[in-house]
């Protein structure tokens, strides 16, 4: 793609499917970028006479047909029609065509698909809970994973999701994991049996994210 059309892309793809609400039509909040080997897509390649075969993608959706509702730094917010997230880079993105995307920058929040985003240091972390001053998050991301079908010829990549829960206490981020000892970090002594006692009741599993939700918004209550 030349840089005169890219160009005019850029223009139709502004006034085409991006909204703002309050927001400065100067406002600077992202740029462009071109992609080699459309990398978002399943392919096979040969490197060095062995044929790699990828498998599934480093998005978060199957597709760019997702409409989302952005919130920058600034306080201003957009709605836009074709959104993803890549979780291998942490970047907020639309398909711009198929070998060019738009990465939003200053991102605070984005509400995708009824769920609510946000970006710290190129993570992504779902919202799950916001309590007063701090929220419960979910750390999502994706790695790739080699699998060796063949020693000579062949081997496979599959992009798995991984998921770590984390608080953000004051700005804060602390990385938990759902034992009772780790409850132990977050709960005083005087009402981790309280907790318990609301974890046993309620017939609640440590194992289960709608679960802890449950028991997170008790126990910041």
């Amino acid at each position: 793609m030349n840089k005169f059309a890219l160009i005019i892309l850029l223009i139709c793809f502004a006034n085409s499917f991006l909204y703002s609400q309050g927001g400065n039509p100067g406002d600077f909040f992202g740029s462009n970028q071109l992609l080699s080997g459309n990398r978002f897509a399943f392919k096979n390649r040969s490197i060095n006479n062995r044929i790699t075969e990828l498998k599934g993608s480093p998005l978060l959706f199957k597709n760019f047909k997702n409409k989302g509702r952005i919130i920058l730094t600034s306080g201003n917010e957009y709605i836009i029609n074709n959104i993803n997230i890549d979780l291998y880079n942490g970047l907020f993105i639309s398909e711009i065509e198929k070998d060019s995307i738009f990465i939003y920058n200053k991102i605070s929040y984005a509400k995708i698909n009824s769920r609510i985003y946000t970006q710290n240091n190129n993570e992504i972390f779902e919202v799950l809970l916001k309590k007063d001053e701090c929220l419960f998050l979910k750390k999502i991301y994706k790695i790739k994973k080699r699998q060796v079908q063949n020693k000579i010829t062949a081997e496979s990549i599959n992009w798995k999701l991984k998921e770590e829960y984390y608080f953000q206490i004051n700005g804060n981020f602390e990385k938990i994991k759902f034992k009772r000892k780790e409850l132990k970090k977050f709960i005083k002594n005087k009402n981790l049996l309280k907790v318990n006692e609301f974890i046993k009741s309620n017939h609640l599993s440590l194992n289960i994210e709608q679960d802890l939700i449950i028991i997170v918004n008790y126990f910041f209550q």
